[in-house]
């Protein structure tokens, strides 16, 4: 409750958009991903059903005998079959380490492909990304997964601690996959956060009901409306939920938190990319790109990079 609350106490309220991820966060999520504005997830499945074979190839290259996997934010883990599906053609043993705060999706994964691997064993770490950095292993390869533009989901300085926290915990052969959407008209961006179905304004209302659930308040969700924009100088989409009406977070051991009318909460950031943005981010980290794909319409980018 604490990581939700200190984002509200400040004079630009926001709430950070891992807390978007309850189980019905989740479900509506997997929604999302199916509107035809939202383009992100099409793309970046269209790499890997035509360049998977290639990654595959280059990560295995100078792997250890047994290869650790571990995705962070890993959701239900879709696209990564098509990943995992390379690898076990190859015969090649792995460990692969699903991530997410949601223990359900992991569940719900390891329920479906379980059993389907005859050389890949399946450990889920339910928790936090930077919780499970701390378990990358240190006598043999990883290859660490961030896949969906998660990356691009931070503050421009957020962002630069995620990877660097992400390269700390590599060693020198160890790999990043990771998924960027890239920058292109904005448009096409914008109509991406604003589907038709208001899926994406669901998704993020779901938020209200979990402050009501962690707090004594009865917040009215009625008088809450979602509001996104694009900003092509900024390279980013902002999303915020909008209080129309004063309502009251009330605190059972603290201070309320007064939200008057017409209070702006930021709930989501979604950052865009060029290749030389890409390429600047990963050597603040230490790491650096060692090929990149992208899909047919050029929408989405996926980045290899070593840590050397």
């Amino acid at each position: 409750m604490q990581g939700i609350l200190e984002g509200l106490k400040g004079e630009k309220k926001r709430i950070s958009s891992k807390y978007l991820y309850d189980e019905k966060g989740s479900q509506l999520f997997q929604q999302i991903m199916e509107q035809p504005e939202y383009y992100l997830t099409a793309a970046e499945w269209n790499i890997f059903e035509h360049a998977a074979t290639d990654i595959i190839k280059k990560v295995v290259e100078n792997a250890s005998s047994k290869l650790q996997i571990m995705e962070l934010g890993a959701g239900d883990g879709r696209k990564t079959e098509l990943i995992l599906d390379e690898l076990d053609k190859l015969k090649f043993p792995c460990v692969y380490e699903p991530v997410d705060i949601d223990p359900s999706v992991l569940y719900q994964l390891v329920s479906r492909i379980g059993d389907k691997y005859q050389f890949i064993e399946i450990e889920p770490r339910p928790g936090y990304n930077h919780e499970a950095l701390q378990h990358v292993d240190k006598n043999r390869t990883s290859l660490i997964m961030f896949l969906g533009s998660n990356i691009g989901n931070y503050t421009r300085q957020k962002e630069e601690n995620v990877m660097k926290g992400i390269g700390s915990a590599m060693k020198p052969g160890d790999q990043l996959l990771l998924g960027a959407d890239k920058v292109k008209d904005p448009n096409i961006i914008s109509a991406a956060y604003n589907d038709k179905n208001k899926v994406t304004a669901a998704f993020n209302l779901n938020l209200i009901q979990r402050l009501n659930k962690v707090t004594s308040s009865s917040l009215d969700p009625n008088c809450f409306e979602f509001y996104s924009f694009y900003h092509p100088q900024q390279k980013e989409v902002r999303a915020f939920l909008v209080n129309r009406e004063q309502q009251t977070i009330h605190l059972s051991d603290q201070e309320d938190i007064n939200l008057p009318a017409w209070t702006f909460i930021q709930t989501e950031t979604s950052r865009k990319y060029t290749l030389e943005d890409l390429k600047d981010l990963g050597l603040k980290s230490g790491l650096h790109i060692i090929e990149h794909w992208e899909d047919q319409k050029n929408y989405f980018f996926e980045l290899l990079y070593t840590k050397k």
